[in-house]
């Protein structure tokens, strides 16, 4: 298994993306006092041409995604471990994030624009990325219908997908940091933002 580059962590699983191209799908199995991650995968994913740059699992929606400095997200069976589907975005262009909303759709973040595709692959819509800023943290809310950005010059921007635009600005007081995190509480209640 190569080096990990980026990983998630969903239900009882740990999903790794590697520099090798490679994506493995470990088991998480916890008692009261420790984690455990089993010494052999349940799955090695192959299919990318490049270091991979993002993972995101669902495992109750059978999905996994993972986008890769080649310009391709694959689309597979979480717990067979088959391939599904590929898109490919823009040819030569590193995709450094991108994830699935709860209604089908899937976001890429890649050179200096959002882009909306249909689970089929099919590309809906773009918008580019306000300011020039350069993201640093990205997340769906809990409906999938919206988007959340932070990014390098401190703003935070939600995101509608349905018409796929930046919808508003949340003003950050004082701030002259980058955002470094998202997080939303339990029925979006709060929005948590990390700085640096």
């Amino acid at each position: 298994y190569g080096k990990v580059k980026c990983l998630t962590v969903c239900e009882k699983y740990l999903v790794t993306g590697s520099f090798d191209c490679s994506i493995a799908i470990w088991r998480l199995n916890s008692n009261q006092s420790d984690t455990i991650i089993q010494s052999t995968p349940l799955h090695i994913l192959v299919g990318h041409d490049g270091p991979i740059t993002s993972v995101f699992a669902q495992p109750s929606l059978n999905t996994l995604l993972s986008a890769s400095e080649d310009g391709s997200c694959i689309i597979y069976d979480f717990h067979s471990g088959d391939y599904g589907k590929s898109i490919v975005t823009k040819q030569g262009s590193i995709i450094e994030w991108a994830g699935p909303s709860l209604n089908g759709s899937i976001v890429t973040y890649q050179d200096d624009s959002l882009s909306l595709y249909t689970i089929n692959g099919k590309q809906i819509d773009s918008t580019q990325i306000l300011e020039g800023d350069v993201l640093s943290s990205i997340l769906f809310n809990e409906t999938g219908n919206y988007l959340i950005t932070g990014g390098m010059q401190g703003r935070v921007y939600v995101y509608s997908l349905y018409p796929f635009s930046p919808l508003q600005l949340i003003e950050l007081i004082d701030c002259q940091n980058s955002v470094t995190a998202i997080y939303y509480t339990d029925r979006e209640r709060h929005l948590l933002i990390g700085l640096v």
